[in-house]
């Protein structure tokens, strides 16, 4: 019984220890993607800095949501197709 809290809350652990860093990940790389839409689009003016700040939390809300969703059934047809041996 000990040895199965033990792993349970090592498996628990490594599922917050991966949702941590998905959600770091995100707000990285769409604070970058934010950064470089916004100097694309309006340049490098006197608004800059408030346009990109508030675009890129923007953009991190639609990320991680559309993430959380994509994901579980990304994470499901990658393993049958894995099982299936169709990739290797």
């Amino acid at each position: 019984m000990q040895i199965a809290l033990h792993w349970i809350e090592a498996v628990r652990s490594a599922e917050e220890e991966r949702i941590r860093l998905t959600l770091t990940m995100e707000a990285i790389t769409k604070g970058i993607a934010a950064l470089t839409k916004s100097a694309i689009n309006i340049g490098f003016t006197h608004h800059f800095l408030i346009i990109w700040l508030k675009s890129w939390p923007i953009a991190y809300l639609v990320a991680v949501s559309s993430i959380l969703r994509i994901a579980p059934p990304m994470e499901r047809w990658i393993d049958y197709l894995l099982e299936r041996k169709i990739l290797r």
